[in-house]
C-alpha cells in the first residue's frame, strides 16, 4: 500500500511539473502568454549549423583585428521563469593590434552573446542578444549592447561562413562605441 501511495504521488507530481515540448523554430509563432510552461526544444537540430568555433580577421596577412568565438548549445534555459528553451551560448576573444581586449574564455561567463530566436521563414538566420563585456565599470545601461543577427551560408568554395550584424537603436550604446566590429564575416574553424 505504501508503495502504491508513493507511486501515485510521483505520478501526480511529474504530471504537474511536465512541460509541453515545442519545436524551437516555431517559437516566434507563440505569444508570451502561450509560451508559459512550454519547452522550446531544438528537436530538428536547427542550432547545430551555428555550433563550433568561428573566426574573423580584418586582413589575411598581418591582421589588426582578430575575433574568435565558439558557440555551444545549452538545453532547457529558463526564460524569466515562464518557459524554457534551448539556446546558443558562447565564449569569445577579441584581439586588436596584438592586444587582447576581451577574453571570456578566461572569465568563464557565457552570457554576453546568447539566444535562440530563429527566423521561421529562413532557418539559416538567428537573432541573439549581444552585450560587450564591461571592462570600464560602466553602468549597465551604458554597456554597448544590441541585437545580433547571424546568417549561416556557404561561401564560393562551399565552406561555412557566418554573416554577423549588430543592430541597436539610436541613442542606445552610442555613448560608448562597440569594440568588436558590428559587421563582419566569420569563417568556420572547427
Amino acid at each position: 500500500m505504501k508503495k502504491l501511495y508513493i507511486l501515485g504521488w510521483l505520478l501526480v507530481t511529474s504530471l504537474s511539473f511536465s512541460q509541453t515540448v515545442v519545436n524551437l523554430e516555431t517559437q516566434a509563432e507563440y505569444s508570451l502568454s502561450d509560451k508559459a510552461g512550454a519547452y522550446f526544444k531544438d528537436v530538428n537540430g536547427v542550432l547545430n549549423k551555428f555550433l563550433g568555433t568561428w573566426r574573423y580577421q580584418n586582413t589575411p596577412n598581418n591582421p589588426t583585428k582578430v575575433f574568435e568565438i565558439t558557440f555551444y548549445k545549452t538545453s532547457m534555459k529558463s526564460v524569466g521563469g515562464m518557459y524554457t528553451t534551448d539556446v546558443l551560448t558562447s565564449r569569445f576573444k577579441y584581439i586588436e593590434n596584438g592586444v587582447t581586449v576581451y577574453n571570456t574564455t578566461l572569465s568563464g561567463r557565457d552570457n554576453y552573446i546568447t539566444g535562440s530566436s530563429i527566423f521561421s521563414a529562413d532557418l539559416s538566420k538567428i537573432s541573439l542578444m549581444y552585450y560587450e563585456p564591461n571592462i570600464n565599470n560602466l553602468p549597465t545601461k551604458e554597456i554597448p549592447h544590441g541585437d545580433l543577427a547571424l546568417t549561416y551560408q556557404l561561401n564560393s568554395q562551399s565552406l561555412p561562413t557566418l554573416n554577423w550584424r549588430i543592430t541597436y537603436f539610436e541613442g542606445e550604446s552610442t555613448s560608448v562605441p562597440f569594440r568588436i566590429p558590428v559587421k563582419m564575416v566569420l569563417n568556420k574553424v572547427n
